[in-house]
């Protein structure tokens, strides 16, 4: 595995309290509990999964938030950076912005895992 030691851990924005750590190859996503409880859902309620970050931005955001982590996730940007809607337990939706980074690649330049943090914009 190599490391891109310019990542997020390195500058401690994992420590923020809406962070997340993706597991790109496996899909396993662990969302923080104050990113949890931010929508609304005890931390013990979330799948820790890519699917259910997919279930909760809103279906119209999903192609523009796809279009600008596609290019990040293949190494073609520095980092990632989207606006989008993610859907709390009350099934209202919130405006978000999302920011992320691949902080690890494999042997051939696959990203391997993805760090990042939400900010709630407007529910």
């Amino acid at each position: 595995m190599v490391t891109d030691t310019s990542g997020l851990r390195n500058n401690s924005i994992v420590s923020l309290k809406n962070s997340w750590h993706w597991n790109v190859q496996t899909k396993e996503c662990k969302f923080s509990d104050a990113w949890c409880e931010s929508l609304g859902y005890d931390p013990h309620e979330i799948r820790h999964h890519e699917s259910t970050w997919r279930d909760l931005v809103h279906p119209e955001d999903m192609e523009k938030v796809y279009k600008v982590l596609e290019p990040h996730l293949e190494g073609r940007t520095s980092s990632y950076k989207c606006r989008n809607r993610l859907r709390m337990k009350s099934g209202l939706y919130r405006w978000n912005m999302d920011y992320g980074k691949v902080t690890e690649r494999d042997a051939k330049g696959q990203a391997v895992i993805m760090e990042g943090y939400d900010i709630t914009i407007a529910s």
